[in-house]
This record gives C-alpha cells, sequence and structure tokens, in this order.
C-alpha cells in the first residue's frame, strides 16, 4: 500500500491545521514507525509525548532518543496521556477501531496518520537512494563515511539492529535533521516497492550498484507456504523503477556501466 493511502484528512484539511504550540501523542514509540515519527516532530520543534504498551526495559529502540526531550508512558495509555495531547499518532497497522483511538476521538483529539505525516513534513535536503541487488549497503556506508569526513551530516534512523531499507524507514529518515539523505533502498521485487520510496523521499539522486538473479521466488506476505514467482526481466524491471524514478524527479543517476543486464535494461525497457 502506497503510504500518501494512510492517510485521514485532504490535502486542505491538511494545510488549514493550526499547529502552532500544539502537542502530538505518538502511539507506539518503541516501534519502527512511531520511534521515527516522534523524533521527525521534535526536530522540527514541537512537543511530543508518547505512549507504547511495553516497559521502558523492552522499548527496543528507546536509546535513539537520547539527546530528546520527550515524555513517554510505558505499559500503556494513561488518562494523562491524552490530557497532554492536541493531536494523536497511531502505527499505521493500529485499525481506527482500536479503543485508544475511539477514547481520543470522544475527547476531541485530531487524529493525524502516517500518510498525514508525509505530506505535512516534506524533506528539506537533498536525498540519495542507493538501490541494486548486491552492495547496497556497502555503499551507503562509504558515502557516509565520505560525507562525515567533509563535515557533512547525513541523517540517521539509529534504530539498532536495523536495516535502513525495511519499509517506512527510507521514507521517514529523510525527514530526521541532516544535511543530507542517503538511503539504502532494497526492494523484495515487488512492482511498485522503489516507486513509492522514491514518490515518499523525494529522492533526487540515484545510484544502481548491479542486477543479479535474486527474489525470483519469494513467500507470499498473506501465507508463507504459498510462493509468488517472477522470471528475471520483472525483477529487473522493479530495480529499473529507481531510474525511472531519478529521472522523473529530475535528478542524477549514477550506475554501474560494466553491468550488462544494467546496461540491457536500459537498451531495452522505455525508461
Amino acid at each position: 500500500m502506497n503510504s500518501l493511502e494512510l492517510s485521514s484528512m485532504s490535502d486542505e484539511e491538511l494545510a488549514s491545521l493550526d499547529l502552532e504550540n500544539k502537542t502530538f501523542g505518538v502511539i507506539g514509540v518503541c516501534g519502527v514507525v512511531g520511534n521515527l515519527v516522534a523524533r521527525i516532530l521534535m526536530d522540527r520543534g514541537f512537543d511530543v509525548v508518547g505512549t507504547d504498551i511495553s516497559s521502558k526495559e523492552d522499548c527496543r529502540f528507546y536509546s535513539s532518543f537520547e539527546g530528546y526531550d520527550i515524555e513517554i508512558f510505558f505499559g500503556g495509555h494513561p488518562d494523562e496521556f491524552f490530557e497532554k495531547i492536541d493531536f494523536i499518532v497511531p502505527p499505521p497497522s493500529m485499525p481506527k477501531t482500536a479503543k485508544v483511538l475511539e477514547l481520543a476521538n470522544e475527547k476531541g483529539i485530531n487524529l493525524i496518520e502516517l500518510g498525514d505525516i508525509f505530506k505535512l513534513f516534506s524533506p528539506d535536503k537533498n536525498v540519495m537512494c542507493i538501490g541494486g541487488t548486491n552492495g547496497k549497503t556497502t555503499t551507503t556506508t562509504l558515502l557516509k563515511h565520505i560525507a562525515y569526513s567533509a563535515g557533512i551530516k547525513p541523517c540517521e534512523h539509529n534504530l539498532k539492529g536495523m536495516q535502513g531499507n525495511n519499509e517506512f524507514i527510507p521514507s521517514l529518515q529523510t525527514r530526521l535533521n541532516g544535511d543530507l539523505a542517503i538511503l539504502e533502498t532494497g526492494t523484495d521485487g515487488t512492482p511498485g516497492g522503489l516507486k513509492s520510496i522514491i514518490d515518499l523521499t523525494h529522492a533526487n539522486f540515484g545510484i544502481l550498484t548491479n542486477i543479479t538473479v535474486d527474489h525470483l521466488q519469494d513467500p507470499h506476505e498473506n501465507d508463507e507456504t504459498d510462493f509468488i514467482t517472477r522470471s528475471f526481466l520483472e525483477y529487473a524491471k522493479v530495480k529499473g523503477e529507481l531510474v525511472k524514478g531519478i529521472e522523473e524527479n529530475d535528478g542524477t543517476l549514477i550506475y554501474n556501466s560494466d553491468d550488462p543486464t544494467i546496461v540491457g535494461l536500459f537498451k531495452e525497457i522505455d525508461f
């Protein structure tokens, strides 16, 4: 699903929101999305109060809040949480029928969904997406090292143990504080996956390392006993979404001209 579909408000409604001196309540701050959303909001000067059903000891990414001024209620969503907030931001997996959201609605607290966050806060920096079958992590690491050595600070997700290409991480990471975004953008071969990342990150630079045989058979999302089978050409076309996305954004692409698959893709497929 395109993350922009996870939006509770129209563009006009979002534009009319009065956000000045408002406090955001973020549910699930011990998870990937909640953690990153809370930090994006605080990076932009908003007050944030978080909740999570986990204990502080079990809050996997708690260390990434170091240096941030955030109050977190662990173990649930107490009444005090609702008394402190003007907007509530749930994780995308939470149904609107969840008790915590029904309670927020009863108290007149406005719902802000993940898609709204993407619309409200566009990336304010150059964004480089690194794609390909192999070499993404190495290339990303080397480029970040070069940037730091030059006194340029890339935005970091700081989620220990998490790869940078997992689900919503690239799209949220690019909205964190930093001078530029250097993003590892992987895909399991699903059509539209890379296009969604390019659209949400507003990437204007891309690197395509190589295209080799991989992800031609993957477990189905809803049934791991059932497999999705795709041809190598279909897989290559998915990688080609990086090329088309950067082109549509009038960006710059660096690609491995020694890779015959990439060269052949450019010749045979109309990008």
